[in-house]
């Protein structure tokens, strides 16, 4: 009797830690792809700003060429 309960003790616990393990790996994947996310917006929006900050230098430099 006690090696079958062991034995469902032992499965019991497989079965905990791969509920916990599953969790813990969507919990990542989320976590990635919100930085993933965010890495992405924050690069478009530098690029941005050196693309706007290269056109007003070049309008700048043109309005004193003249």
């Amino acid at each position: 009797k006690w090696r079958i309960q062991k034995k469902e003790r032992e499965k019991s616990l497989k079965v905990l830690v791969e509920m916990l393990d599953k969790l813990i790996y969507k919990f990542f994947e989320g976590l990635d792809n919100a930085v993933s996310f965010v890495e992405t917006r924050v690069i478009k929006i530098s690029e941005w700003c050196w693309s706007t900050r290269v056109k007003i230098l070049r309008k700048k430099r043109r309005k004193n060429d003249s």
